[in-house]
């Protein structure tokens, strides 16, 4: 009897899906998920993208130090924690500065900084490492069962998550292996995806939310050329350079390759969304015709790229 039972939890064992609780012992780790990140402590808000960064330092008693993270293109900081009790952070210009203490014991200590990025089918981020990061560094991806992802490099996957709600994507880098500077990706649906849901956990509809990004990008580029950051073109300077012809020196094939595949994700669902009856005609009409501008202008800076090459 006691032989059969075994026999049948094999069988139910080897049938169940391959599930995996990763660990790392990187300086420099990010996580993202919608929503709860699995393999950490904090319990992550639901319906967002999270993203979290982990960075390992070791502190000496009598001195304060400052630690840096910078926060991925579009997201909010949501939370800064330590495993030493006195800390303090600021953000300016999308850098998240914490500091601890002088008076925080000697050692090792953790850092984590948390941004979150409103619900949407796709996910698009892009993040430079932290300054104060060494070259042993890992990115683990949390992609909804259902959907896909690209990005820049090779991932791994080990499995399901323990929930059985996403796969496992893990990048890993080392000195012989550097991470992308900036490290970007994608998560967007698969083409065996469940259609799209009409609203994100919170209410929201999902295709505001892409109105709403595309708007705050043409907010962020103003705010950038009023600092400095971006040199504002005057009418004779923007006849002689196209966008695409910018684009495509600022980024590389990879990235282009990246953005394009997301914005065609993206285009795919406003369709979706307006076959069945999900958005009215003029927003259908206003962010068709936004992603569609971008999509074509990432796909010239592409044509750009390649034509450089040769």
């Amino acid at each position: 009897m006691r032989t059969t039972a075994l026999a049948a939890l094999l069988g139910v064992l080897l049938l169940a899906p391959a599930t995996a609780q990763m660990s790392f012992d990187q300086s420099y780790q990010v996580r993202a998920a919608l929503g709860d990140i699995p393999s950490t402590a904090a319990h992550e808000p639901a319906g967002t993208w999270n993203v979290e960064q982990l960075l390992k330092v070791t502190h000496t008693n009598g001195t304060a130090q400052d630690v840096h993270a910078n926060l991925p293109i579009g997201a909010s900081l949501a939370a800064v924690s330590c495993t030493c009790p006195h800390v303090s952070n600021q953000v300016k210009d999308g850098v998240v500065t914490i500091t601890l203490a002088p008076d925080n014991p000697s050692g090792p200590a953790e850092v984590r900084v948390l941004s979150t990025q409103p619900y949407a089918s796709v996910l698009a981020f892009s993040l430079r490492a932290s300054p104060d990061a060494g070259q042993d560094a890992a990115v683990i991806l949390y992609v909804p069962v259902g959907s896909t992802f690209d990005a820049a490099g090779t991932a791994s996957s080990p499995g399901m998550s323990t929930d059985g709600t996403a796969t496992i994507q893990a990048f890993t880098f080392d000195a012989a292996h550097t991470m992308p500077d900036p490290f970007w990706a994608t998560i967007h649906p698969g083409s065996g995806a469940a259609p799209p849901t009409t609203t994100s956990a919170t209410g929201i509809p999902w295709w505001s939310t892409l109105v709403v990004g595309v708007i705050a990008g043409a907010l962020l580029w103003g705010l950038l050329v009023q600092r400095g950051v971006v040199q504002a073109k005057g009418r004779k300077q923007v006849a002689q350079v196209a966008a695409h012809t910018e684009i495509a020196a600022i980024d590389p094939p990879a990235v282009l390759e990246g953005k394009k595949r997301a914005l065609l994700a993206a285009l795919k669902e406003v369709e979706l969304a307006k076959q069945g009856s999900q958005m009215d005609t003029a927003t259908y009409d206003a962010v068709k015709a936004e992603f569609k501008k971008q999509a074509v202008t990432v796909m010239r800076a592409l044509d750009e790229a390649g034509t450089k090459k040769e």
